[in-house]
């Protein structure tokens, strides 16, 4: 067996770097290749933190309202919710 024979079934360097080249080729395509469903997940999630901006700005409403009433009616309050 000279330098540049190989045994059965055993790549050459220069094949084994091929596909390696290849391999490396493919993953770098679907690291940067979005997903079909990224762009729905990312509108989902951006209506999620919508809706809780929104949900935390009311509260702060209704604690500023409740702040605003006289305390005869924040203790009829705090007893109607108890």
């Amino acid at each position: 067996m000279t330098g540049q024979e190989t045994q059965p079934g055993v790549d050459t360097p220069e094949a084994a770097l091929a596909r390696l080249d290849h391999a490396l080729a493919r993953l770098e395509q679907a690291a940067t290749r979005p997903t079909p469903h990224t762009a729905e997940l990312d509108d989902l999630r951006r209506q999620r933190d919508a809706m809780r901006d929104r949900v935390g700005a009311a509260i702060r409403e209704i604690d500023t309202l409740i702040a605003g009433l006289d305390p005869a009616m924040q203790d009829e309050l705090r007893g109607a919710s108890a």
